[in-house]
């Protein structure tokens, strides 16, 4: 990956078939690595190895790395990110949530059939830190909506490519946590994502000087 960026950012390699070929060779790496990622995640979760690094954590920040991890899967769709400025800090692990939040995403973005607008929508509802990620497609069939977190779980109809992983992996992680994870379909079009997590303590004040 780093070899490719590398490339593609020298003049002699921006045009052309060199230019087609770094693109698809760039395209590929992001999913292998996308891959052995969501493989090297499930093994931790399913032995137990998973270990949360919990500290106080942003969600505006955590929703704006989590989107430049996709930004190239994100670049044929149009964002909305609408985090509340009331939210507060949450003790979590970002790196996991992040994870979490890119996995759902990646779902979005590669197979979420006729979507053209993806929107994050964060909030606090009661003492929940509420995460929306939503599109505008033509959603799951209703037989799939209780079965997507599931382990190698894939729609029929969705690309290939995919290990079924990612959003079980979503959940495991969002469970980890104390939260809980749904899917629906909306009545305007397009399915949404709702990650509950729990906001259960006050982040200490920092004295300013």
């Amino acid at each position: 990956m780093g070899a490719t960026d590398q490339l593609r950012g020298e003049p002699q390699f921006s045009r052309g078939l060199h230019a087609e070929i770094l693109t698809d060779l760039h395209e590929a790496a992001n999913r292998l690595n996308h891959l052995v990622q969501n493989l090297l995640d499930m093994t931790r979760l399913e032995s137990g190895l998973l270990k949360l690094k919990r500290d106080w954590c942003d969600i505006a920040d955590l929703v704006g790395t989590a989107v430049r991890k996709v930004e190239d899967l994100l670049q044929h769709h149009r964002l909305k990110i609408d985090v509340s400025e009331s939210m507060p800090l949450i003790q979590a692990d970002q790196g996991l949530l992040e994870q979490a939040l890119v996995n759902i995403l990646h779902n979005a973005a590669v197979h979420a059939i006729g979507a053209t607008e993806i929107a994050i929508v964060a909030y606090v509802e009661q003492n929940e830190c509420i995460i929306s990620v939503s599109d505008n497609g033509q959603g799951m069939p209703p037989e799939d909506v209780d079965k997507v977190f599931g382990k190698f779980f894939r729609s029929q109809g969705t690309k290939s490519g995919g290990t079924g992983l990612g959003l079980s992996i979503a959940r495991g992680i969002v469970v980890a946590h104390g939260g809980a994870i749904s899917c629906t379909n909306r009545a305007e079009g397009g399915a949404q994502f709702i990650l509950r997590l729990p906001i259960d303590s006050t982040p200490p004040s920092v004295a300013l000087t």
